[in-house]
């Protein structure tokens, strides 16, 4: 584990929690329709419906922290673990495929890939690239984070820290800081 100033500690949960709801894929939008945003009187609110034991608020907070219970148990996710590589030859960039792009049958190394529209290649989902790991990463950090709020327990806290620093910022498993080959079309 690296290093962290202790002046940094007190702002992880907060930290945790911003690029949860910046790295959320899908759910709903909290600001204004806007989907990157999570308001802090929204999650306040909450708080008070479950300070109230509301039974709506009380089901989402269970399902909460049985997502995040499962994300303690998650392994911490790097684009090192992916079988692929980017055409730069560096791990470290993220790869992914679009998900309607598959091999040429009339080729036979299949390049360069041709578009199906509609049909989902599911080499696009596969461990073989990036793209998987990060959504599960992105939810279980979303979800982590959103129960350390609601429960102080800090055990979520620091599994989310632990995620973020291994994706992000570890040199030996961080991603490089570009998206250059995400999305990218095999060719010859």
């Amino acid at each position: 584990m690296l290093p962290i100033k202790m002046a940094l500690l007190p702002r992880l949960p907060l930290l945790a929690l911003t690029l949860a709801a910046l790295f959320h894929a899908g759910g709903s939008s909290a600001a204004e329709g806007h989907p990157l945003i999570v308001k802090l009187d929204d999650l306040q609110y909450s708080q008070q419906q479950l300070t109230a034991k509301t039974p709506a608020f009380v089901g989402a907070y269970n399902k909460l922290l049985s997502s995040a219970d499962r994300a303690l148990k998650q392994p911490l996710y790097s684009v090192m673990d992916k079988s692929l590589t980017a055409a730069s030859g560096d791990k470290h960039d993220y790869y992914s495929f679009p998900p309607y792009w598959w091999p040429d049958p009339s080729k036979k190394d299949g390049l360069p890939y041709i578009r199906k529209d509609g049909e989902t290649n599911p080499d696009a989902n596969s461990d073989a690239t990036d793209k998987k790991r990060l959504v599960a990463m992105s939810n279980d950090v979303s979800n982590l984070a959103l129960a350390w709020y609601f429960s102080q327990n800090p055990a979520y806290a620091q599994k989310a820290r632990e995620q973020l620093v291994n994706w992000f910022i570890n040199p030996q498993t961080r991603m490089n800081p570009n998206l250059q080959y995400a999305q990218a079309i095999p060719r010859d």
